[in-house]
């Protein structure tokens, strides 16, 4: 995959422009449509999924969901991609925040402090969601001690020919205002990347903490795939399904399945 080829073509400065000024940019046609099936097919390397039950007022989601636990090398160069571009601006909020962390360089320096800090479980997933699925608006805030501010979505079906709806939407909230929803334009082959936990908002030589949170709506009819990159790890290991508890801002329970090549088998 002409990975470096692909990524050095970004606007990388406009990008993280939009980023620092709305909280989330979208990087278009980054990736082919024979690269996003091979990116959808890493799913079959997995030994257990999530499934969102089917009742929408007790589930944060009620499609599949397969966290990736045995990363392929393409999952990792394009996370290492990401990162070296991304880890500046979560210094530059860090600092507006006035905290003294400094994110690391690279996305495996940040892997091995999280494993310092007992964070081995790949937060990492595949989401395949058919006509009725949704995510509601939440954070995947809960990953210890170590939490990068960014997060980025690559879709990997086409709207229109193999889904329709959804969209991947974002919500800001600052306390005492009214909060501003933003749906991402996007199709496939294009990255989202998103502030999805909290970001620095300059007002009046001050700076206001918005509280940001994410979903997706709900789709109307075929199956939406997309790889939903996070880049920090979570609390416990990979051979632990990822607790509910690691979303907040909606209440949730998920259906544990196992799988074997990609097909169900429990």
């Amino acid at each position: 995959m002409l990975l470096e080829k692909q990524l050095n073509g970004v606007d990388w400065r406009c990008a993280i422009e939009e980023l620092n000024h709305q909280g989330w940019t979208v990087l278009p046609s980054l990736f082919s449509e024979a690269q996003c099936h091979e990116l959808a097919s890493l799913a079959e390397n997995e030994v257990t999924v999530m499934a969102g039950t089917d009742d929408p007022n007790t589930s944060l989601c009620n499609g599949w969901l397969t966290h990736l636990t045995r990363p392929a090398e393409i999952l990792q160069r394009i996370e290492e991609a990401l990162y070296s571009q991304l880890y500046q601006l979560a210094n530059k909020w860090n600092e507006q925040f006035q905290g003294s962390y400094c994110f690391p360089r690279k996305a495996w320096e940040l892997t091995q402090e999280c494993n310092e800090w007992g964070q081995h479980r790949s937060l990492t997933y595949l989401s395949r969601y058919g006509e009725g699925d949704h995510e509601l608006l939440h954070q995947c805030v809960k990953g210890g001690q170590r939490i990068f501010p960014l997060q980025a979505v690559v879709l990997l079906s086409q709207p229109g020919k193999d889904f329709q709806g959804g969209e991947l939407f974002v919500s800001e909230r600052i306390p005492g205002l009214m909060p501003k929803t933003s749906v991402l334009p996007m199709w496939q082959g294009d990255v989202a990347i998103f502030a999805f936990n909290k970001r620095p908002i300059l007002f009046c030589q001050s700076v206001l903490r918005a509280i940001v949170r994410y979903g997706v709506q709900r789709v109307q009819s075929g199956e939406r795939v997309a790889l939903n990159l996070v880049f920090h790890k979570g609390v416990g290991q990979n051979d632990i399904t990822p607790s509910p508890n690691y979303y907040e801002g909606a209440s949730s329970r998920f259906l544990v399945r196992l799988v074997e090549g990609g097909k169900l088998i429990k």
